[in-house]
């Protein structure tokens, strides 16, 4: 059973134990010692996990940058009460939720961290989640798997988005926006527990919008190869009474988004086709087929896109730059990146005095994130952030070989489940 926050007086009364570490007290300091698991004298240590790669190809790249970048950031501008970031990168799970345990385990009993950021991963298993707050690992991520929601340790850089106690308006308050009220939306979403979980949702949020759903299943095969979309495409193009919707959510990771789209496109639907993945910078201008798959395409995107501009924007290519990373926000790149900036917030909160217990007593306890520079991400409070979300988004759209701003990012009225 996940540890949640409604159970979180037990875990105060633990606040002034240190957890023993597991051989040493963690990579770059030596013992600490404390002897807090991942915490030494001079030094945090931290490691990531992310669905990379998958068997049709890449799912989330730049995962591995975004946290580089801030937590190198970090270290340049000064230590965090006293000690610098020790962060091991981010470990491949190939979208295999067995990898990505064996992954989660060996980070934590083998290599000692305190704390495990990025997760940028569909593949976090609830039977994971739970071994990470069983053993106080604090983790940080995009919200959209059940193990972020109602767990003390599992933090998502825009809260729980699979509606526990408020449903999520910025996964199609951004597609209302260029939709007359009462158009009709086909949603398909991925086979995974994320897409599972998207679909108790939509419909209510499909209803304070003002759009009537005519088509809502989760059936993309996200772990399995597909070679013809075209059946796909099919039902959607007749699911509004034999004819078409106003517009299409046709979401999947990476290479199912794109490849869907691009069928249905060739079955000739003129709407919207929206998904949440499809937003790689730099990879229209590569790839001749993906830029034709994805061309018009409007992707979902739940932080300040690049092409939007700004202090934050122009902060994280800077970040980009020091460590000699493409200056490209990805999707992945602004996950990662934005749930090492959480972190790097909660830590320096916490103290000196860094343990589990207390690092979690003290974000629980009643603390709110707010980055900066503003403008990219929402607000999110703790502990209500386990079981709601910053409901705020923006779209961009595929333009031949590059994206261009839709919808402005902006924060949508929460929608109590």
């Amino acid at each position: 059973m996940p540890i949640t926050w409604r159970r979180k007086s037990i875990l105060v009364a633990l606040a002034a134990l240190p957890l023993a570490a597991c051989g040493s007290g963690g990579g770059g300091g030596g013992p600490s010692s404390t002897q807090v698991r991942g915490v030494s004298d001079t030094s945090i240590t931290i490691g990531g996990v992310s669905d990379l790669t998958s068997a049709q190809g890449a799912v989330f790249p730049g995962a591995d940058l975004g946290a580089k970048a801030r937590f190198a950031r970090q270290n340049r501008e000064g230590l965090i009460n006293g000690r610098s970031i020790n962060f091991l990168s981010v470990v491949d799970d190939g979208t295999d939720p067995t990898k990505n345990a064996t992954a989660v385990k060996q980070l934590v009993l083998d290599k000692h961290i305190f704390a495990l950021a990025p997760v940028v991963s569909i593949s976090l298993s609830p039977q994971t989640s739970d071994f990470l707050a069983k053993q106080q690992v604090p983790f940080f991520g995009w919200g959209v798997q059940p193990g972020f929601c109602g767990n003390d340790y599992g933090f998502g850089f825009n809260g729980c988005l699979i509606g526990q106690s408020y449903d999520n308006v910025s996964v199609l308050g951004p597609t209302a926006d260029l939709l007359k009220p009462g158009a009709t939306v086909a949603i398909i979403e991925g086979d995974s527990g994320a897409g599972q979980a998207a679909l108790r949702q939509l419909p209510a949020v499909a209803g304070a919008l003002g759009l009537k759903i005519v088509y809502l299943k989760a059936a993309i095969p996200d772990s399995a190869p597909v070679t013809d979309w075209a059946p796909f495409a099919k039902d959607l193009m007749t699911s509004n009474n034999g004819g078409p919707p106003d517009a299409i959510h046709a979401d999947g990771l990476l290479p199912q988004a794109a490849g869907l789209a691009g069928a249905l496109k060739a079955a000739g639907f003129k709407g919207p086709i929206v998904n949440f993945s499809t937003y790689v910078p730099g990879l229209p201008a590569t790839d001749a087929n993906f830029a034709q798959a994805v061309n018009s395409v409007y992707t979902n995107v739940q932080f300040g896109p690049q092409e939007q501009g700004g202090p934050a924007v122009q902060q994280i290519l800077d970040d980009l730059k020091a460590i000699g990373a493409p200056q490209v926000i990805t999707l992945g790149v602004a996950t990662s990146y934005w749930s090492a900036d959480m972190l790097i917030s909660m830590l320096k909160a916490t103290g000196r005095d860094l343990t589990p217990a207390k690092f979690e007593a003290t974000v629980n306890g009643g603390w709110t994130y707010t980055p900066s520079p503003a403008g990219a991400m929402g607000p999110v409070t703790w502990p209500g952030g386990h079981t709601q979300p910053s409901p705020c988004a923006a779209l961009v759209q595929a333009a031949g070989s590059a994206y261009k701003a839709a919808v402005p990012f902006k924060c949508y009225k929460p929608l109590p489940a």
